[in-house]
């Protein structure tokens, strides 16, 4: 299923990226969670997949706001992910590695998003 990608700006997305932003952003509590197991999983360790999952911050932190369990842990699993800096790319300051910016903002934002959660 990872191989399958389509071609955006002249960056290959993987369809699993697509197909899982549709299940992040559906109204399904159940399709919810699994899009929120597989950012995780996604994210875990990949630059390229937590810039991919960028603009799925705002639903994950709507499950936050659920009263399902199930829902909060693997929202808030995956944001962590999400708000991981890489180190080794961030640490970089070659001409090549212009993704950190955006990056950046990206964690800058997930962590600005879990916070204003805690006075919510």
């Amino acid at each position: 299923m990872e191989s399958e990608t389509l071609v955006i700006s002249g960056e290959k997305i993987p369809s699993i990226v697509n197909q899982t932003i549709e299940l992040i952003e559906s109204n399904d509590p159940y399709s919810k969670i699994q899009a929120a197991k597989e950012i995780r999983r996604l994210t875990k360790t990949s630059l390229k997949y937590r810039r991919h999952f960028a603009c799925t911050i705002d639903p994950l932190v709507s499950m936050l706001k659920s009263d399902s369990l199930e829902s909060n842990e693997f929202a808030l699993l995956a944001l962590l992910n999400l708000a991981v800096k890489d180190e080794k790319v961030c640490s970089m300051h070659t001409p090549h590695v212009s993704s950190s910016k955006p990056l950046h903002s990206m964690q800058k934002k997930t962590k600005h998003a879990l916070g204003n959660l805690a006075y919510t």
